[in-house]
């Protein structure tokens, strides 16, 4: 019997000691985008605030500039903005992650290559 096989793989983006980037990161930062509030994102994600806080605090220690500036809450609620490292960040990632998967389904497709 021949079976089918495929490559599959992920991003990871590492960043000295702080955790890696990778797709659920991202995730995050363009909800936070979406909505502007780091609490909606977090909700949305089914993640607790304090793990959402966590990763973008990550995430901003992790590169030279911040990617996410945020503002405590008050009668108007807090308030999470996107910076420009950040939409680089999440530009680049999409990038990346794009033509990573053009590869895999690329090489998943020679003729040969995975007959074992």
């Amino acid at each position: 019997m021949n079976k089918k096989y495929r490559l599959d793989g992920r991003i990871w983006i590492n960043c000295g000691e702080y955790p890696s980037i990778g797709q659920g990161k991202i995730e995050l930062l363009i909800k936070i985008r979406e909505h502007g509030s780091l609490r909606q994102a977090a909700l949305e994600m089914k993640m607790s605030y304090r793990q959402a806080w966590f990763h973008v605090s990550n995430i901003n220690h992790s590169l030279s500039t911040p990617a996410v500036i945020l503002s405590r809450g008050g009668k108007d609620g807090g308030k999470a903005v996107i910076t420009p490292s950040g939409e680089k960040l999440i530009d680049t990632f999409l990038t990346i992650q794009a033509d990573f998967e053009h590869f895999l389904n690329e090489q998943s497709l020679k003729p040969g290559l995975l007959e074992i």
